[in-house]
């Protein structure tokens, strides 16, 4: 697999998922898909259900072609990947991003959004909102595919987890991007907005010791498996 052709051929499965945002929205098959289903009428739970069965058509085909079949062997795949989840969900770090989590949503309901509007603050209001949930799954996300590769030396989740960390750290400049601009308005706010971003940089600085970027990025870029370019961290 070379990423240098693949992404953003792939890009949908390592988005913020901000399509209206998206650089790639004019090739991203997924974005394409979307439109031309609300083109048809449509509704979100429509176009949910036609993604799933389309996604389920494409695993069956997949194990048919392959010849794979679900036996009762498959359970100790399933003990394990439940073991690396379980890793995952109890890693400091992971904790630290469920709290912002919770902390900002808390927040943001103390602001109406009317009055975030009126102040010049809508755009900051919709990262912090929109990023505070994305946070815990992708950062989850990255973790998981990489102790799964430690287990299993597969380079495929070293790939998945660099690419999901991307997001992560797109995910926490935003958002540090959005406190900052918040506490500039919001006097008011200030101690909130503060242990806000103490707890972003927090998480950030764990994640990096979590998952060591430059490291990896050496160990990817051996494999030529990923375009050059690195993250804002």
């Amino acid at each position: 697999m070379n990423l240098e052709d693949e992404f953003p051929y792939g890009h949908y499965n390592y988005c913020d998922y901000r399509c209206e945002k998206c650089e790639f929205s004019g090739t991203c098959s997924v974005y394409q898909e979307e439109l031309e289903a609300i083109e048809e009428g449509k509704d979100w739970q429509e176009v949910l259900e036609d993604s799933f069965e389309k996604t389920r058509s494409m695993i069956e085909t997949f194990m048919e072609e392959e010849g794979i079949e679900v036996s009762p062997e498959d359970d100790d795949f399933e003990i394990e990947y439940k073991k690396i989840q379980d890793k995952a969900k109890k890693n400091p770090v992971h904790r630290l991003a469920n709290d912002y989590m919770s902390m900002a949503m808390d927040f943001l309901k103390k602001c109406p959004p009317a009055m975030l509007v009126l102040s010049g603050l809508d755009e900051e209001r919709d990262d912090l909102e929109y990023y505070c949930t994305l946070i815990p799954g992708k950062l989850h996300r990255t973790l998981a595919s990489l102790y799964h590769f430690v287990d299993e030396e597969d380079d495929f989740h070293l790939v998945d987890a660099y690419l999901t960390s991307l997001v992560v750290y797109k995910a926490l400049n935003k958002s540090l991007a959005a406190v900052e601009q918040m506490k500039k308005v919001m006097e008011g706010a200030a101690e909130e907005l503060n242990r806000l971003e103490d707890l972003l940089l927090e998480i950030r600085i764990k994640f990096r010791r979590e998952f060591p970027f430059e490291i990896l990025l050496v160990l990817l870029k051996q494999l030529e498996q990923v375009p050059g370019k690195t993250a804002d961290k």
